[in-house]
Parts: structure tokens; C-alpha cells; sequence
């Protein structure tokens, strides 16, 4: 269960000081998990979209993320294998995710999980990066995803929205670090 809530928290990235969680939601589809998050970063739209496509700025954003191999395709296409260890109080655990990353116009990311390397049976992500004011951008994220492993069904998405909140605040101050950090 674990491996979900961290990729997701991963994944989903918001503010903690100067930007803004609006919304998390968890729902449990079938064996997998519909995981949707709206936040805002005090950082322009490009900026916001520059990052989240540099495959080397990922392991900045995560502690819990170990390794990025990221291997370019075509024009707005790559392959990405990430390796995460993620520590839940005492409880640890290695995995790992591998997908294809489309970059679909100037704001949006797609990827589909690749099942045959990766710890997930089936999952895509959808972001949507836009303007929301003068230096702010509002990033849509959505998710499904099905884990090859065990999730407890009637508090599985109670305990994943949890971490995924934690998650998505730590990581947004980063964001917007770096962001400042940018020309």
C-alpha cells in the first residue's frame, strides 16, 4: 500500500508556504485507486512545466525518490525508470516504477506505468499545468493506478490521501524553491 501512497505523493506536488493544497481525493476503483489533486505554486506556468519534465529535478523533489534513469524517445516522449525507498514509521520499502512520459502540448504530461517493470499491474497520470494570476500557476493531477500489491480496502484510501497530503506539501516548497532558481 505503501508504494502507492508515496508514488502518488510523488507525483502530486503543492505548496506548504506560498502555494495552496485545494483539493485531494482517494477513491477506490475496483482493484486500483482514482487519485485527483488541484493545488497552486507561486511559479509561472513554463517554469512549473520545465521542471516537472526534467527527469533530473525529480530526485530533488522526494527524498523518498532514489534514482531517476530516464531514457529519451521521440520528440515529447520519454522513458523513465524510478527507483523509491519509502519509510512509513517503521515500516520500509524498496520499488520501483517504470513508464513512458508524453509531454502533450505546452501544459500538459501524460505517462503510462509500464506493468511488466514496474511494482503496479496498470496506472497512468494526467497533469495540467495553467495560469492562476500574475506568477501562479494551478496544477491539475490526476491518477489511476492499480498496485501489485495488497491495500487494506476500508481504510486503504483514507490512509493514502493522509500520506498523499503530507506528501504534497513537503514537495511543493521545493517546487517553488527551484522554480526561484530558474531564469
Amino acid at each position: 500500500m505503501w508504494r502507492l501512497v508515496i508514488f502518488a505523493g510523488l507525483w502530486s506536488l503543492a505548496s506548504a508556504a506560498a502555494g495552496e493544497l485545494e483539493s485531494v481525493s482517494v477513491e477506490q476503483a475496483g482493484r486500483g485507486y482514482k487519485i485527483e489533486a488541484v493545488m497552486q505554486v507561486r511559479a509561472k506556468p513554463e517554469t512549473v512545466m520545465a521542471i516537472l519534465i526534467d527527469h533530473k529535478a525529480l530526485a530533488d523533489i522526494s527524498d523518498m525518490l532514489v534514482r531517476v534513469h530516464a531514457s529519451p524517445g521521440t520528440t515529447g516522449v520519454m522513458r523513465r525508470r524510478l527507483n523509491f525507498h519509502a519509510c512509513l514509521l517503521s515500516f520500509c520499502l524498496p520499488f520501483q516504477i517504470t513508464d513512458v512520459v508524453r509531454h502533450s502540448g505546452p501544459n500538459r504530461i501524460h505517462s503510462n506505468i509500464i506493468p511488466e517493470q514496474s511494482d503496479f499491474s496498470d496506472g497512468i497520470t494526467r497533469w495540467t499545468v495553467e495560469a492562476a494570476g500574475k506568477m501562479q500557476s494551478r496544477i491539475h493531477f490526476y491518477a489511476e493506478m492499480q498496485p501489485d500489491f495488497w491495500v487494506p480496502p476500508l481504510i486503504g484510501p483514507a490512509l493514502i490521501k493522509a500520506k498523499l497530503t503530507t506528501e504534497i506539501r513537503a514537495s511543493i516548497a521545493t517546487i517553488e524553491r527551484m522554480a526561484g532558481m530558474r531564469p
